[in-house]
């Protein structure tokens, strides 16, 4: 598991590590922006931020979770469906790999630069700290940004639909 001051030591992955894990990113993974649906009591809107990748190899997990840190995850599925395992990378550590895979992404590009956008908010404090309107809207924007990356569905139906 890590904690939220967690990084990585470049030192100990070479550069063909990041460009494998770019790869797999821009195959299958997932730069993840959630909002949540109520404000706290406190009336404070807050966000999960997350770089994702899901598998059904447990191995391989532990062999990106060996090399890369971020947090290992089991979503326990009903026979004669699989376990998906997982790893994700948060906090400081998701700024970390984000700046270390820049370079190397080619279709979610996009959505990583997006993501450091949304991570310059954030001061290192966690909990639920009241954060000044500017940066709400700064991140509102990023998690609108998100959305229209990640959607599978079309704003504008093209022409060739036959309920366009």
């Amino acid at each position: 598991m890590s904690d939220r001051g967690t990084t990585l030591d470049p030192n100990k992955i070479s550069i063909n590590d990041l460009i494998y894990l770019s790869g797999l990113i821009d195959g299958d993974g997932c730069f993840f922006i959630s909002k949540r649906v109520k404000p706290t009591k406190a009336g404070l809107t807050q966000y999960m931020l997350k770089l994702q990748i899901q598998c059904i190899s447990e191995s391989f997990i532990d062999e990106l979770h060996n090399t890369f840190g971020g947090v290992k995850i089991v979503n326990r599925k009903k026979p004669p469906r699989r376990h998906l395992y997982g790893i994700e990378f948060t906090g400081k550590l998701l700024t970390q790999m984000c700046e270390l895979l820049l370079p190397y992404l080619r279709l979610k590009k996009p959505n990583c630069l997006n993501m450091l956008e949304m991570r310059k908010t954030y001061n290192g404090t966690g909990g639920r700290i009241e954060v000044p309107k500017e940066i709400l809207a700064i991140r509102d924007h990023c998690f609108e940004v998100s959305r229209h990356i990640n959607t599978h569905k079309p704003y504008v139906l093209p022409p060739c639909c036959p309920s366009a």
